[in-house]
């Protein structure tokens, strides 16, 4: 519901006159009215919280953050150039914005025995966090999806022995925010990841 702090759920006392004898139902109600916050009356009230404020609340939050982010690449990534063999090969994106991004090396370490690095048009790898040291090479070969330019790009050309002779792979999916940020990844199959970043340069 909309209306003023949030919407009320009257809760009954289930509990009144179900027992018998020496205060029986009293006992039952004083612990049913404990549990749901209620006075021993009934006549309190729960509050629920207010979905459609919170709903609109976070997405006032994201068109703030996506005009910030149109800002910042207005100003700092359209028209980039790129640095590297491997960036003018891959293409950066639309415009160029993407180009922006070439060199520029970031981490995530998600719950779990590895971590990963990402260095953009360059080398993207796993490395175990702990014990022996160890890395995956997932690739180092960018190109844009099919009809995805601006959204996302596949890495290819990884290293290492995965079920059926597949080689690491990884899609890094772009979406709007105020700066360059590596914030997940999964691998939604074995040596198959899924790379989710925010950058600037997604702020279109």
């Amino acid at each position: 519901g909309e209306g003023g702090e949030g919407d009320t759920v009257g809760v009954h006392d289930a509990a009144a006159g179900s027992g018998g004898g020496d205060g029986g139902g009293n006992w039952a109600a004083s612990l049913l009215a404990a549990v749901r916050g209620m006075g021993k009356d009934g006549s309190s009230s729960v509050k629920c919280p207010n979905r459609c404020a919170q709903e609109k609340q976070a997405a006032e939050a994201a068109q703030r953050q996506r005009a910030k982010g149109r800002d910042v690449r207005a100003k700092s990534y359209v028209g980039a150039q790129p640095s590297s063999n491997e960036a003018r090969a891959a293409g950066g994106g639309s415009d160029g914005a993407f180009f922006a991004l070439d060199g520029k090396c970031m981490e995530v370490a998600p719950p779990g025995e590895f971590k990963y690095s990402l260095c953009f048009y360059g080398k993207v790898s796993q490395i175990k966090k702990s014990g022996p040291r160890s890395q995956e090479h997932i690739g180092s070969s960018w190109r844009w999806l099919d009809g995805m330019e601006d959204r996302v790009m596949h890495v290819s050309g990884g290293s290492g022995s995965c079920p059926g002779r597949v080689q690491r792979q990884a899609d890094v999916h772009f979406t709007c925010g105020e700066s360059d940020t590596l914030t997940s990844v999964s691998e939604k199959e074995p040596c198959v990841y899924d790379f989710e970043m925010t950058t600037p340069a997604a702020c279109r």
